[in-house]
């Protein structure tokens, strides 16, 4: 979530008006950090009335239930199929940081 600015929950304590504001006007999260690692996010409401976070995120047992589908469809293949799945995600995922190196 590097593209995102952040704040410090030290800072957030101090400044959280402002940093509600600034989401509210650019309409871009906030990440909040603890000892540099991320651990929440301030988005806009309007991310949450437009839908495009999945219902699953919101509900548990749906979330539940859509985790068992998906565990199901991925023992249907072989370990040779997912080895290979995993191989192409680890190669693709590279390729995204070493873009995101050569772009900063």
């Amino acid at each position: 979530m590097t593209d995102y600015r952040s704040v410090p929950l030290t800072e957030l304590r101090d400044q959280l008006g402002q940093v509600i504001n600034d989401v509210a006007e650019s309409g871009r999260p906030i990440i909040v950090t603890r000892a540099g690692k991320e651990i929440a996010a301030v988005v806009p409401a309007a991310l949450l009335q437009s839908g495009l976070l999945p219902p699953a995120y919101f509900d548990d047992a749906l979330r539940t239930q859509t985790i068992a589908e998906l565990d199901e469809k991925i023992n249907a293949h072989t370990p040779e199929e997912i080895a290979q799945a995993r191989e192409w995600l680890r190669r693709v995922k590279a390729a995204d940081r070493a873009s995101a190196a050569g772009a900063a």
